[in-house]
């Protein structure tokens, strides 16, 4: 009896899920339990947070949360690399935490100034708790 687990992954362009196909046991040491071939099974879509700001003002905020010691990680990298994932834009469902990494290197004004306009507004609200 041999088990073979394998696993595939088929990214297709727009899909909301990516598709596992799982390999199962084949050989026939047990009688009357002999799998042979493939299923698919589509994994669950990764919840994700509309972020009413563009990949460059994320990174901007993302940046000054980490050099500020808001969250606590063990590079500039791994932040992104854990947030990112589960922010989508109203214009991008997918962003690339390599991407928005990069983009918070060079900063421009006019996204500094959105980002300290969207976090004044947050402190606004907290007052008002």
């Amino acid at each position: 009896m041999t088990i073979n687990l394998r696993y595939k992954r088929r990214y297709k362009k727009n899909d909301n899920f990516n598709t596992i196909n799982k390999c199962h046991i084949s050989g026939n040491k047990w009688p009357g339990f002999a799998i042979q071939g493939c299923i698919t099974v589509p994994e669950l879509p990764i919840p994700k947070l509309i972020c009413n700001l563009s990949s460059d003002q994320i990174s901007t905020f993302l940046r000054a949360l980490d050099e500020a010691k808001i969250v606590q990680a063990k590079s500039l990298n791994e932040v992104f690399k854990v947030i990112v994932p589960f922010l989508s834009t109203p214009h991008r469902s997918e962003l690339s935490p390599g991407s928005v990494r990069s983009k918070s290197y060079t900063i421009e004004e006019r996204d500094r100034d959105l980002v300290l306009d969207a976090l004044e507004k947050v402190i606004v609200k907290i007052r008002k708790y």
